[in-house]
């Protein structure tokens, strides 16, 4: 049975509470989870965190998974709301939801697709991929090797690591800094299950995109 529970970090269990694993959630001024909103077992919706900007104070965010939680984003909505802060979350589907706290809050009907979602959920990226370039691994599926590509236009500290479906990561590929370039990897999966697994690209801290992949032996 699989349930979640959430207090300043994100937990998942997948055999009815027995063992909990923390999920990874996007790197922001404050990472907290207090509250979600879980639409089906893909899809959920968290409030807590908050990004600061100097001379403007802090902006709510609004978390999301689209994959049960193998990979979390975040919304930042419109700068005229100017929330700091949003600590419930209520959705009824995929698509139509609020967020709010105690004053005020924002409402959409469409998933928040208008918004940019600032990390690789449903394969968006942030708003610098033009910068940073994270491409699909071939072969794919694969078995046990595969070669995943990317592309960097400005030096910076690269993490590049591989996740399986609960969210837990399995490697590190890359965490060095790297100049501007066009760079590959390969990752050998000859010592885990089949399965679907996925890789994220981080530089200077900051989550990129995040790819799917799958091992068949």
């Amino acid at each position: 049975m699989t349930g979640w529970k959430a207090f300043a970090n994100m937990r998942k269990t997948t055999d009815g509470g027995l063992t909990w694993q923390e999920q990874t959630l996007p790197v922001t001024s404050t990472v907290s989870m207090k509250k979600f909103s879980n639409v089906n077992s893909d899809t959920i919706w968290g409030v807590g965190g908050y990004k600061f900007y100097s001379g403007h104070g802090t902006r709510g965010i609004i978390y999301k998974t689209t994959n049960g939680g193998a990979v979390w984003g975040y919304q930042l909505p419109d700068t005229s709301f100017n929330i700091p802060q949003f600590y419930y979350s209520d959705f009824i589907n995929a698509k139509i939801g609020w967020s709010y706290n105690i004053y005020t809050g924002v409402h959409t009907v469409n998933g928040g697709d208008t918004v940019t979602i600032y990390t690789g959920i449903s394969n968006n990226s942030v708003n610098i991929s033009d910068v940073f370039s994270l491409y699909q691994n071939y072969p794919n599926p694969f078995n046990p090797v595969t070669t995943i590509e990317y592309e960097i236009s400005s030096k910076g500290f690269i993490n590049l690591s591989v996740y399986n479906i609960q969210g837990k990561k399995q490697t590190e590929l890359v965490n060095k800094i790297q100049n501007t370039g066009n760079y590959k990897v390969n990752f050998n999966g000859s010592n885990l299950p089949t399965g679907v697994y996925f890789y994220t690209m981080f530089v200077n801290g900051n989550r990129i995109q995040t790819k799917k992949m799958m091992l068949v032996k």
